[in-house]
């Protein structure tokens, strides 16, 4: 069932009920509300250090019956097999000794910070249930080793918190030297995210190489995240998934795929107050396209939209299209579905290269919107400000009693 007994340093004696321990395991539980335990003083404190203490075995911190929050202070280095953190509760892990062990899992609903680098020769993180936060002190190697991976489970959440997932952004608080990649699925346990980034600063601090989408999955937070190359190298980072599975990017600030970065999932859904950016040559895969009802957003895109027959889908009313830099190109069909309506704005020039059907509302207030391709209207299209302009070469097709107003 998954019981073991062990010794420690705070009790004589514990008994370790998590799923996740069907092996020996060294075990600590807070005694009281913010009680803190030290891997110096569990190495040292009474007689027959070896005895407490079996670097052979797992190491569980439980709260999963006190419920009471702790601080784990790696004050000492030392060598498990496995550390979990079972805890309805929230724990803190700070100290600047290191641990070695092959995985790091997260399991009860309260939130693990980890407030340094004590797991820098980690393998791999598993979060479990409830949430895993990078703190504001951690320092490089915080997410564990350069080639490990971190696992987000259906129902838990990976929290950022400006922590750099690749190389060379020349952050101080960059938690790793190289590549990392995340392995996702689920919208959290607040429905936000499996993974989030809310640290309020909006720079690209956040950068990620690649995620894997192992089932539907949300991203999002308060502040943006970045799919960005590793620096120096050739490789391109991407979100990838069967195709069958749905990105939602739904944070309050956007998700950029930017310059050799790529989205290779079945589907990508954009709800209202998400942004999703292209940016430079970052490209798309989306066979079943993009259900837009936020914003998709273009810095100087001059990647490949492969969005099957569907393309981008406007199903809402607070859809926007918006060039924000030089001259973009999308080139995938856009639908605006009876009844919705998209806003097109911006401050640059976006070229519709592939077929748009309008059977709803467009309303442009500024940029320029060229259309290079079959421009069906069947709706309402709207121009008060900008460059609304059908290219030399392109067919405007009105159907039934459509209305355009300059």
């Amino acid at each position: 069932d998954g019981r073991v007994t062990a010794v420690n340093d705070k009790n004589d004696s514990g008994t370790a009920t998590s799923d996740a321990f069907e092996i020996a395991a060294n075990v600590w539980r807070p005694a009281t509300t913010g009680d803190t335990w030290s891997s110096a003083a569990w190495k040292k404190n009474g007689a027959g250090t070896a005895a407490l203490f079996n670097p052979l075995w797992a190491t569980l911190f439980d709260g999963a019956e006190t419920v009471k929050p702790a601080t784990v202070v790696v004050d000492a280095p030392f060598a498990t097999e496995r550390v979990t953190f079972n805890s309805a509760a929230d724990y803190t892990v700070s100290g600047t000794g290191v641990v070695t062990a092959k995985t790091l899992v997260k399991e009860g609903a309260g939130m693990l910070t980890l407030d340094s680098a004590a797991f820098a020769n980690t393998d791999d993180i598993e979060v479990r249930a409830g949430k895993l936060k990078i703190g504001n002190n951690a320092t490089m190697g915080v997410l564990g080793k350069n080639d490990g991976v971190v696992t987000v489970k259906n129902g838990a959440q990976f929290e950022l918190n400006f922590a750099s997932a690749t190389s060379g952004m020349n952050q101080p608080r960059a938690a790793l030297t190289n590549h990392k990649k995340f392995v996702i699925e689920g919208v959290g346990p607040d429905g936000k995210g499996a993974l989030v980034n809310n640290t309020g600063l909006n720079t690209w601090s956040n950068p990620i190489n690649e995620i894997e989408l192992t089932g539907d999955a949300t991203i999002g937070g308060t502040d943006r995240i970045d799919l960005r190359q590793d620096a120096g190298s050739s490789s391109k980072a991407w979100i990838h998934g069967g195709d069958d599975v749905t990105l939602t990017y739904g944070g309050s600030s956007y998700l950029n795929v930017s310059t050799a970065s790529h989205l290779d999932v079945g589907k990508v859904a954009v709800p209202p107050g998400a942004t999703l950016l292209f940016d430079g040559t970052g490209s798309a895969n989306v066979p079943h396209g993009i259900d837009l009802r936020g914003v998709m957003s273009f810095w100087g895109s001059t990647g490949t939209f492969n969005l099957g027959e569907d393309g981008t889908v406007v199903t809402g009313s607070e859809a926007r299209l918006e060039p924000l830099n030089g001259t973009s190109n999308y080139g995938a069909p856009l639908t605006v579905e009876a009844g919705a309506s998209v806003a097109l704005k911006g401050s640059a020039t976006l070229n519709y290269k592939g077929a748009v059907h309008n059977k709803g509302t467009m309303a442009q207030s500024s940029g320029t919107h060229q259309f290079m391709g079959t421009l069906t209207n069947e709706g309402t299209i709207n121009v008060t400000g900008g460059t609304f302009r059908p290219e030399y070469g392109s067919e405007l097709v009105n159907i039934g009693n459509p209305l355009i107003q300059q």
